[in-house]
This record gives structure tokens, sequence and C-alpha cells, in this order.
């Protein structure tokens, strides 16, 4: 069955924004460059899915006759695509894993790997939200190279940095992080306590036992259920 409602938002999308997606559309160089821009600041899915389908017709242009307005045109929808991150990553998830045309895997892993060092970046920047926002789009990336940046993160003096890093690790299930994860429990937020249990189940390592057991005493009862979930985990792994 098709998506109507995810079509109506993209319909209202492209609405709310015919004007620059006009301009990226024009011949002009410079107004396309621009409209990339204006389309990044959206920080929308529906934004990126524009973007790449600009992207596919530069690139094919490129293919038969090379032109330094393209090269210039490319990079700013390669930005732009970055700059959204989370979004453009998901788009291009199946292209990275390799369930894609060639163009879409080449894109796909140019813009992975660009947005995992901006995320990288922006786990150090002094900003908590663009540290929040790091981790949210270096969560949807799924890279195991990120287990370590999110184990650091763990120390991060913001509660919803620590919390999104915490579940972010037991999504990407490297054992490493468990004695990281166990070491934070005690966190004076009650999310990041109930993201540590979480993840600790999904995990599935014994070593976790102790604490998990301990959390039946947490004084937050959805620590306590959370922790009943990641026993019988770990009790079936």
């Amino acid at each position: 069955m098709p998506d109507l409602f995810g079509f109506r938002h993209y319909l209202r999308f492209q609405l709310k924004n015919r004007q620059t997606i006009s301009r990226l559309r024009s011949d002009d160089i410079d107004a396309q460059c621009q409209a990339a821009a204006a389309l990044a600041s959206t920080d929308s899915g529906h934004a990126s899915r524009i973007l790449l389908g600009k992207l596919k017709k530069c690139d094919k242009s490129q293919r038969s006759r090379r032109d330094p307005q393209n090269d210039r045109l490319r990079s700013a929808l390669i930005s732009a695509l970055v700059e959204i991150g989370g979004p453009s990553a998901r788009l291009l998830r199946a292209a990275h894993d390799g369930r894609g045309a060639d163009w879409e895997l080449k894109v796909a892993q140019e813009v992975h790997e660009q947005i995992f060092q901006k995320c990288v970046a922006g786990l150090r920047d002094p900003d908590h939200k663009v540290r929040v926002d790091a981790t949210l789009d270096l969560d949807s990336l799924k890279d195991p190279r990120a287990v370590r940046p999110f184990i650091a993160a763990l120390s991060d003096s913001n509660s919803n940095v620590r919390m999104n890093a915490a579940f972010a690790l037991g999504r990407l299930g490297d054992l490493q992080a468990v004695p990281a994860l166990m070491s934070i429990y005690n966190d004076s937020d009650e999310m990041v306590r109930f993201a540590v249990i979480s993840s600790l189940g999904e995990l599935g390592d014994k070593r976790a036992l102790p604490v998990i057991k301990s959390a039946f005493a947490n004084d937050v009862m959805l620590v306590q259920v959370k922790a009943q979930e990641a026993l019988g985990k770990i009790g079936k792994a």
C-alpha cells in the first residue's frame, strides 16, 4: 500500500519551498548553489531527496562533459546533503550498504564519510545543542567507528548527549561499550539510567548482570521495568 501520508507531506514541502526548488532547477549556477544551501537549512529528508535528484542529473552531465561550474554545483549539493545529516544518511543507507547503483554507492560513501567527520567534530562543540544533534546524526549512520566517540560522549556534561550516546551504543552492538555503560549507571539523570539499562539488555553481556539486578531497587519505575526486560534478554543469550 502506498505511503499516502508521507506523499502528502512531500507535496506540502514542495509547495512551501517551491521558489527555492524553482531556483535549484534554473540555469543560473549561483542561484542553484544558493537554493541548495537554503534547502539544507530545512533539515528535511524531503530536501535530501530533491538534492539527490539534482545531484544525479549533475553527475550525469559531468560524465558527458567536464565543466568547472558543474563541479561547483556538485560540491554545493554534497555540502547540503551533509548539512542535513541524518535524513540524508537514512535516504542513502541502502546504497551505502551496497544495495543500489554504482552512482548511488559513490555518493553515499562520500556523504556518509563527511557526515561522520562532521558529527565527531560536533561532539566536541562547546554548544550542547550542537552536541545533541551530533549524537542523533552519528547514530543514524550506524557506523561501527562511532563506538569510541559515543563512549567518550557518556562523560558529556549534558544529560541528553549522555542519553543519546547510551542508546546508540546499544544499537551498535559492540561489547566494548559494556564497561563504559556500567560505569555511568548511577547517573543523576533518570533517562540516562534508563538508556544504560536498555542498552545493556540489547548488548546481552553477562558482565552487566550486577548492574541490571541493582536497577530493580531504582526509585524510577521505568528503570525497574527496563531492568526486568534486560534481565530476560540476557537470560536468553
